[in-house]
């Protein structure tokens, strides 16, 4: 009889701490399903945010490489345009017009010099003296920057637009 009761002891005993393992193995379990959903949902979130930001770089990749296709394609027109000829007998229209740049550049390239040997000349002219009057000083700079930045822009823009050579 003291088996009978030792074994149904033992076995509710046995049974309370296996429910109670299981228990706990379950908790551990839902507890594991959940980190694991909550680290692929945060996953989910850095990916898609990935996505969004690739999607946003090709979307400016696509824009800006078609602007430079639309530069190209006007940059091509102007080409197109400086070396088409009139038509007939217009041989001075196409002599004038070639050598408009050309000859706009050697001269202001002369302008240029010019002034610059005014500007020299004055200098050592003067021995020390006030170099030129107060009122004529500010609109000779004026001649001066105006002549230098008209020069520059157009040897730049007429060396920077000339079409590649094909050979």
């Amino acid at each position: 009889m003291i088996e009978s009761i030792i074994s149904l002891l033992g076995g509710g005993l046995t049974g309370v701490v296996g429910s109670a393992i299981s228990k706990y193995s379950e908790y551990k379990v839902k507890k594991l399903e959940f980190e694991n959903k909550v680290t692929m949902a945060e996953i989910s979130a850095k990916s898609a945010k990935l996505e969004t930001e690739s999607q946003e770089r090709v979307a400016a990749l696509s824009a800006e490489s078609e602007a430079q296709r639309s530069q190209d394609q006007v940059l091509s027109a102007s080409y197109e345009a400086d070396s088409a000829k009139y038509t007939g007998d217009v041989g001075f229209v196409d002599f004038v017009r070639g050598t408009m740049r050309p000859a706009i550049t050697l001269y202001l390239i002369g302008l240029t010099t010019w002034v610059a040997l005014i500007l020299y000349n004055l200098v050592h002219e003067m021995n020390g003296e006030a170099f030129l009057h107060e009122e004529v000083f500010p609109l000779w700079q004026q001649v001066v920057s105006l002549v230098l930045y008209l020069t520059t822009t157009a040897v730049t823009w007429w060396f920077g637009t000339r079409p590649a050579t094909r050979r």
